[in-house]
Formats: C-alpha cells, structure tokens, sequence
C-alpha cells in the first residue's frame, strides 16, 4: 500500500478470526492505516492461504475534508474544492497535477476565494494522451490538493468521473479540435466539368476559432466508389486559413457524391471532410421562373393578383412558354401577434387539414417572359379554414 508520498510503501495486515467459511463485512480500519494523519492509501488485497479470483482486488481510499471536483479540459483544466463539514469554499489550496509515473508535477495552480483554481489543459501537458489514459489499470493522472493539515488525492481515471446522459468527458489529442469547411462554384456538376473548390480550415482555442497551421497537407477527393480522382500533396493553406483549386472529372466519371479529405501532416494524420460535390447525368434549364404574390392577408372576396417572370440564366427573357398558375389553401394553426388575442389560437379541426384547390389557369407567357394573373378568393372554397 502507498501512503503519503506517492514513493512511500507500507503493509498492514489483520486477521478475520471466527467464525470461518463464513462471508460478513469486517472493518477496514483506513484511519489506523493513516496513523489519524489524514491522507490517501492505495493498495492491493490479498489473503492467506489465496483465494481463487480472476481479478486483482485493488483499492483506494482517503480520509480528508476537502471535496473536490476536477474538470480536465483540452486548452485548460478547471478544479473546485469546498469543505465536506460547511460546503464553503477552500480559499488558497495548493493545486498539483501529476503525470503517471511522474514525481514533479505537470501544472499546478492555488484556489481563489470561490475554491477554484484554473490549471492547464491536457494540450499542454499530455497533448497527444499518452499518460491520461482514463483508465485506473494502465497509465492515469492524479491531482493532489493541499490546505494546511488537509490533504485529497483524486485519481484522473473513469472510476471517479461523473457522467451522464446530458454531460460526458471526451478528451482529445492536440489538433483534434481542428474544423472545416468548403465551397464550390455551383452546386451539382456532370461527367467531364471541371470544378473549382475553395477549402477553410480553423483551429481552435479555448474561446473561438484561430487561424491553423498552414502546412503541410495532404488533399485527396474520392468518387463514390472511394477511387482518389485528385489528390494535392505538401498543400499550403493562405495566411487566412483557406485553399482554391480546381479538377477536372473524366467524361465517364461514376455518378455520385464526390467527397474531399484533408489530412493534416504535421500532428497525428487527423482526417477532416470540408465538403463534398454531386457530379450526375442531368441536363440544366436554360431558364428560372419567379413567381411573386402581391400581398401577404386575404379574406373572403378579395383579389388576388400574381405576377409571374421566366428570364432565362443569360439574363433575357423566355416568352411566349406556357404556363399554369394554380393556387391551393392549405389550412394551418394560426396564432395571432395582437397583444388582446395573444392567449387564443385558431386552427381548422373541422376539414382535418385537408388542402383545397381554389385556383389553376393555363395561358402563355407574354413576349417579355411575363404573367399577371388575377382570381377572387370565394366564400364556398375557403369557409371554416385559417390559410
């Protein structure tokens, strides 16, 4: 058993006496071991003759008045000790933070008059975990807190975090908090186009995004079938953090979502996605349609006038095509904005939602590319519904 010192050895044995073969609680007298210093004792259980067992009895147990909670964090570790007798807060503890295997401490820091102490985080002190493992059986943190005659020892391991559903610890290595994102000059491209692309990358500190190391990089973009149709070695970002170039997909590309992959080199090989491209078999319309109507609240026996456009994307019109205007009342809950009305609500129980159609018009476009369209909403097709 280890007490005091963390290179301190001690052995404790006890007898169980009578009566035998029999299993009951018998009292481990931790406060004996301790000596009534108060401290920590961490050791291993065993008996004689042996008992068959498949797994290691080991143990930890401490006799102090400090509570503490420990968050360790990536850019910086946050420790809160109050006392078990009052719940007060513990002004001017000593804080230490130790590595496995370490007798220095890795970061330290001192409680302020809250009972906290910020030390720091695990991208400084073991940035690619190699020692906060989490796990009490191999390598594992521990941070010691000491005020005056009291001492606490918590083991930085799963068996003393607190999780749950709504909060959890997911420590991650020194660049693993990298983040990005892409854009590309349109949205869908087919077989033998080329694609131009734009790529950010940002780093992050314990606030917002920062600006990342630029290089170097490894870009590969992958076609459905995760074949690498691009691939950009030793890539420089720009002094913003970003990165543009262009490809071209062969004529008998496969159909399909085109990802891009971005490998850092300089740290673990981290792997982030900024994007992905759709390249299908479609052919574009040479025009787009807006249609615009002129008001926002009806009622029964109003006009409703519409204005239809079609341009064509070069900019001139697309006349003379035909067209069909419909128009369909959907019913839907209605809250209405007046402060007198606020507790009342509307709704259309009656027609279970149902969708009507009150309009529907066939007629050519002018020569400009234009439509305007008129109809009176009636009593008999929009009775009993909020729209």
């Amino acid at each position: 058993m280890c007490k005091g010192n963390f290179a301190a050895s001690h052995n404790h044995s006890f007898t169980t006496g009578t009566p035998e073969n029999i299993s009951y609680a018998h009292p481990f007298k931790i406060r004996d071991i301790l000596e009534d210093k108060g401290s920590a004792v961490a050791g291993i259980l065993t008996t004689e003759p042996e008992t068959k067992s498949s797994c290691t009895n080991k143990f930890f147990s401490q006799v102090t008045n400090l509570a503490v909670h420990i968050k360790l964090g990536h850019h910086n570790s946050t420790v809160w000790v109050t006392r078990f007798d009052n719940g007060k807060p513990v002004r001017k503890a000593h804080i230490e933070l130790f590595l496995h295997r370490q007798n220095s401490p890795a970061t330290t820091g001192k409680t302020d008059r809250n009972g906290i102490a910020i030390l720091k985080g695990t991208v400084d002190i073991d940035p690619y975990l190699k020692t906060l493992t989490n796990d009490f059986y191999n390598s594992f943190g521990v941070v010691r807190i000491r005020h005056k005659k009291d001492t606490a020892i918590v083991p930085l391991t799963w068996q003393f975090s607190d999780n749950s559903y709504t909060y959890y610890s997911n420590n991650n290595i020194k660049y693993s908090h990298m983040r990005s994102w892409g854009t590309t000059s349109q949205g869908i491209y087919k077989a033998g186009d080329t694609i131009d692309f734009k790529i950010y990358v940002r780093e992050q500190d314990n606030r917002r995004f920062i600006l990342p190391h630029r290089s170097p990089y490894t870009l590969k973009v992958k076609d459905p079938t995760g074949k690498i149709v691009h691939k950009k070695d030793k890539l420089i970002l720009s002094k913003f953090g970003s990165y543009f170039g262009s490809f071209k997909v062969s004529k008998n590309a496969t159909t399909g979502w085109y990802n891009f992959v971005l490998e850092e080199n300089f740290g673990h090989n981290l792997r982030l996605w900024p994007l992905k491209v759709l390249v299908t078999d479609f052919t574009p319309a040479p025009f787009k349609v807006k249609t615009d109507v002129l008001g926002k609240l009806f009622k029964i026996g109003d006009h409703v006038e519409v204005e239809t456009s079609a341009r064509l994307h070069s900019g001139g019109p697309y006349g003379t095509a035909n067209t069909r205007i419909t128009a369909t009342l959907k019913p839907k809950y209605f809250s209405p904005r007046d402060p007198a009305l606020k507790k009342f609500s509307f709704s259309d129980y009656q027609r279970h939602y149902r969708t009507q159609q009150i309009f529907r018009e066939d007629k050519n476009l002018d020569k400009k590319g234009d439509l305007h369209t008129q109809f009176t909403l009636k009593d008999a097709l929009a009775r009993n519904a909020t729209h």
